[in-house]
């Protein structure tokens, strides 16, 4: 709904009940606590919060949450200015092969085409942008709130930047 700090707070309460118990337990709390602070801008807190999470779900070998965790930390790195840490995070995500699924195909575009952007490719991003929308539109799927913000913003960065031209 938005209310980016009562999400903070019940993502935080939900990690002090999960203290003491099976670390899988804290999975869906770290990845809520994280997801907070980031859409509340605290792109530090973030970073940090979407790092242990990554760790946890390493740990915990859940590989689809460990894709989860590279591409949303993939792109607080390129809100944070990071596009080494970006270009490595997406790299690893990358390594890790095609899971096949029409949306990750699409994130996949989204991923290269924000890389490319903030790369200073405009026609490689619009390019990517172009692809993840056919993955979207041909595999009728529905984006995960932070996923469309992240292809809405491409697709902002990409007009703008074609108005000052």
């Amino acid at each position: 709904s938005g209310d980016y700090d009562r999400a903070r707070t019940l993502a935080r309460e939900a990690l002090q009940y999960a203290k003491g118990l099976q670390p899988e337990m804290s999975q869906a709390p770290l990845h809520g606590f994280a997801q907070s602070m980031r859409f509340a801008g605290d792109l530090d807190g973030a970073a940090d919060l979407l790092g242990q999470s990554l760790a946890l779900n390493r740990r915990i070998d859940d590989q689809g949450m460990v894709a989860v965790e590279l591409h949303n930390l993939g792109h607080v790195e390129l809100h944070r200015g990071n596009l080494d840490a970006a270009r490595r995070l997406f790299g690893e995500l990358d390594e890790r092969g095609d899971s096949g699924d029409p949306y990750g195909a699409a994130m996949t575009h989204l991923n290269s085409g924000a890389l490319a952007f903030a790369g200073g490719d405009r026609e490689q991003a619009a390019s990517e942008l172009h692809a993840a929308d056919a993955a979207i539109t041909e595999g009728a799927i529905e984006l995960a709130p932070d996923d469309r913000f992240e292809l809405d913003r491409l697709r902002e960065q990409l007009a703008r930047r074609k108005e000052w031209r």
